[in-house]
């Protein structure tokens, strides 16, 4: 019998496999979308630790509060005019490359309901080196 835990990317359970028969860790197939950790023991005896490489996809985008469109078009503390008006926007999170390490950096924004543009950028942070916006 083997036992394989598949963990999210944070490290967090998301199931357990209890199958009848034996696989080696070295013969699970390695994909860009997850890996074999390691092979760990609990109380239950040794398994198989699979993660995920990548964070899970967002949830279905929540709309920008009225505060948060205004906010993109307010420059120390007057509204800055637009030719073109405020755009609508929803707040969402993204993925991208650390600066100081390559390791993927999260963040969080105001994204255009339109085009997806990146609109306010609120953070961005190393999941590796810890590197932030202010860094």
């Amino acid at each position: 019998m083997t036992r394989i835990k598949i963990e999210d990317y944070n490290g967090n359970d998301i199931v357990e496999l209890n199958l009848n028969f034996e696989i080696l860790a070295q013969n699970i197939v390695e994909t860009d979308d997850y890996n074999v950790a390691d092979i760990d023991e609990d109380e239950k005896g040794e398994y198989i630790r699979v993660q995920l490489t990548k964070p899970k996809p967002p949830t279905k985008p929540k709309p920008a509060t009225k505060e948060e469109i205004e906010g993109l078009f307010v420059s120390h503390g007057s509204p800055v005019k637009s030719k073109t008006g405020a755009r609508s926007g929803y707040t969402d999170t993204y993925t991208m490359d650390c600066p100081a390490c390559n390791a993927p950096a999260e963040g969080e924004g105001v994204f255009c309901d339109e085009t997806g543009e990146l609109l306010k950028n609120n953070f961005v942070q190393c999941t590796k080196c810890d590197w932030n916006q202010a860094s």
